[in-house]
């Protein structure tokens, strides 16, 4: 009867330890003081004062001061973090392409909180934005890709990946990751209006994206008879 009591008293403990390591790798009984959260944020190389930033997966937000700096006190120790910054521009200016010179979205790279807290690399919110195509340009009908796409280069990303979505359908074609300012939609073009952005990856620095741009695929109007067997 010992034995067996004994034996389940050791199960018990050891079923607790189990959902005691699991629980403290969410932060529930980590033994690390609460820390401070603290970095930079950059526009143009430059500090970047009035830029409002959030801590992911809480409500925690703050504004950067003068010299861009941001400050997140009382953040559990033990845990992951990262600083979210989404762009001031309205949705119907983004819409009608109106878009101001900066990402439309930038994270940090994950970062352990210790001890001392954590001090995440700045980053830059200033973008020159996406060149080529324009929203005025137009394919024959069942034209065949290759179509070249060039954008700007951000100052934190050291690699981009082009990103083409139907407007029709919503399927979004990604490319492949590259460090030029450029890439190529090879794929046959259904006629249509579609949406074009670029992602941006810029390593221990977070990474990020662009804002839309539409670009028309749409068929050619040919009715003036100016094209291919248009007319006499």
């Amino acid at each position: 009867m010992g034995n067996n009591a004994s034996m389940h008293h050791s199960a018990r403990m050891t079923a607790f330890a189990a959902i005691a390591i699991h629980l403290s790798g969410c932060g529930l009984f980590s033994s690390l003081p609460a820390g401070t959260v603290t970095g930079v944020v950059l526009f143009n190389g430059g500090p970047a004062h009035g830029i409002r930033v959030g801590l992911q997966g809480t409500s925690l937000a703050t504004s950067t001061d003068l010299n861009g700096n941001y400050t997140f006190t009382g953040v559990p120790g033990g845990q992951a973090v990262q600083v979210t910054f989404v762009s001031r521009q309205d949705a119907a200016a983004a819409a009608a392409n109106q878009v101001p010179n900066e990402v439309y979205e930038w994270t940090s790279a994950p970062l352990q909180v210790g001890s001392s807290g954590a001090s995440v690399p700045p980053f830059d919110i200033s973008y020159n934005g996406l060149l080529y195509p324009d929203d005025t340009m137009a394919l024959l009908s069942g034209a065949t890709a290759p179509i070249p796409f060039h954008w700007s280069t951000q100052l934190s990303a050291t690699h981009y990946r082009l990103h083409v979505v139907s407007r029709a359908d919503g399927s979004d074609w990604a490319g492949s990751w590259n460090s030029d300012p450029m890439g190529i939609f090879a794929q046959s073009v259904t006629p249509g209006k579609y949406d074009w952005y670029v992602e941006f990856d810029g390593g221990d620095r977070g990474s990020g994206r662009s804002y839309t741009r539409e670009v028309d695929l749409s068929p050619v109007d040919d009715s003036s008879g100016t094209g291919a067997g248009g007319g006499d």
